[in-house]
């Protein structure tokens, strides 16, 4: 799974270098790591045919979420959409079909989900330090007036396989364009952007973690 990410200035960089549209106001250069249910900022094509850049939640919560359901708080079950599922499950199954978006991170973490002791998570980024590509899904909840997002993962690449069981689908950014294009409506025809996300040209980086010391706006799923 792809359970926190990083957007630094480098992710605003990429979006402007794709002509998107930043109409909501984005942070700074503060290197802040996201959780679920945290703001993240996402890509879409608007009703006009442009990319444009909106901050949403980090954590689906589809159109017929009600408070009965957890309100804003059933994005911590749907941060990730399995690719292997994603056609099926009704949280993603329209979503996938008809509002897929893209994440730019210059990192993302993934803590053991192995036969590993938790005492580290696994910084990954871009060797040249650029940022990169996540592919995702999004959704606008009318009821509680928010946009909300869930990063699609895929099985591991060689880079965290011994230790972690996904991994998200990282796109290049030749594959931008086709993701985001309205006329891919088949499982037939996404499902080749959604295969194995290759580490080429990624580090990965070991971090210590201690549960009782985390960073003050890291929330209690962890």
């Amino acid at each position: 799974m792809c359970a926190s990410a990083m957007q630094a200035q480098a992710a605003k960089n990429k979006m402007w270098e794709f002509k998107v549209k930043v109409r909501t106001q984005m942070d700074g250069d503060d290197h802040r790591i996201i959780y679920p249910l945290q703001p993240m900022a996402f890509a879409r094509l608007d009703p006009s045919g442009d990319k444009e850049a909106l901050v949403g939640q980090f954590g689906l919560v589809p159109e017929w979420v009600t408070d009965a359901k957890g309100g804003p708080k059933f994005g911590r079950h749907c941060y990730n959409a399995r690719k292997e599922t994603i056609f099926e499950k009704p949280s993603f199954r329209t979503a996938i079909l008809k509002r897929r978006a893209i994440v730019p991170v210059t990192s993302f973490f993934e803590f053991p989900d192995k036969e590993v002791p938790l005492k580290h998570r696994y910084k990954i980024s871009r060797k040249d330090g650029h940022a990169f590509w996540l592919a995702a899904i999004w959704e606008h909840n009318p009821r509680y007036n928010m946009d909300s997002l869930s990063v699609i993962t895929t099985t591991p690449m060689d880079l965290v396989e011994k230790f972690h069981s996904r991994s998200p689908v990282i796109l290049a950014d030749a594959q931008v364009d086709q993701w985001l294009d309205p006329g891919l409506e088949s499982r037939r025809q996404l499902e080749p952007l959604m295969a194995f996300s290759s580490s080429e040209g990624l580090v990965l980086e070991e971090e210590p973690w201690d549960r009782k010391r985390k960073s003050s706006n890291e929330p209690e799923l962890f």
